[in-house]
C-alpha cells in the first residue's frame, strides 16, 4: 500500500498544507535586503503666476532680444527707451511673420493683446520710462496692475473672438 493511502487508511484525514511559493525564497525580505521604498508622492503642480501667463503672450524672439539687450543699455535712459520702442514695433511684426510662415494668420485681438503683453512685461522686468523721470514716478502702481490685467484682458478678448467649431451632422 502506498504511504499516502496508508496514513489515510488509519483513520485520520489528510491535512492540507499551504502550498509554498517557489519565488518566496528569492524575495528581498528572504535575502535580508531592506524592503522596497514606498513610491514617492508626486510633487504638487507649480502654480502659474501672472508673469508666467504674460510671458506666454509675448513672442519668444522678442523676449530673447529684449532680455539680452536690457542689461547692456540699463544705465542710459534714452537707449533703454529706444529698445522698448523697438520691441514694441517688433512684437506685431514677429506675430505677422509667424502667421505668414505657418499659414495661420493672427486676428487683430492677438496683435493688440500681445503688444500690450510686451508693454506690461518690459515694465515688469525693467523701467523703460525712466527717461521721463519724476513725471511718471507716481504711476509705478500702474506697472504692477498691467501685469495682472493684460493676461485677464487677453483671455477675455481672445476667447470671445475664437471661431466656433463646425458642427458635424
Amino acid at each position: 500500500m502506498p504511504l499516502a493511502l496508508a496514513r489515510y487508511s488509519r483513520g485520520s484525514p489528510p491535512t492540507q498544507q499551504p502550498a509554498r511559493d517557489p519565488t518566496a525564497a528569492l524575495s528581498p525580505l528572504a535575502l535580508g535586503a531592506p524592503p522596497p521604498a514606498p513610491p514617492t508622492p508626486e510633487p504638487p503642480p507649480i502654480q502659474e503666476t501672472y508673469l508666467d501667463a504674460l510671458l506666454k503672450l509675448v513672442p519668444s524672439e522678442v523676449l530673447t532680444f529684449y532680455t539680452a539687450a536690457v542689461p547692456i543699455v540699463r544705465e542710459h535712459a534714452w537707449p533703454a527707451f529706444s529698445l522698448f520702442v523697438f520691441g514694441l514695433v517688433l512684437t506685431p511684426v514677429v506675430l505677422f511673420l509667424d502667421g505668414r510662415s505657418s499659414g495661420q494668420r493672427a486676428r487683430w485681438p492677438q496683435y493688440v493683446i500681445r503688444t500690450l503683453a510686451f508693454v506690461a512685461w518690459s515694465n515688469a522686468v525693467s523701467n523703460p520710462f525712466q527717461v521721463f523721470g519724476a513725471a511718471l514716478e507716481g504711476l509705478s502702481w500702474l506697472r504692477s496692475l498691467s501685469v495682472l490685467l493684460v493676461p485677464l484682458l487677453g483671455t477675455l478678448l481672445i476667447q470671445s473672438t475664437q471661431p466656433e467649431a463646425p458642427v458635424e451632422k
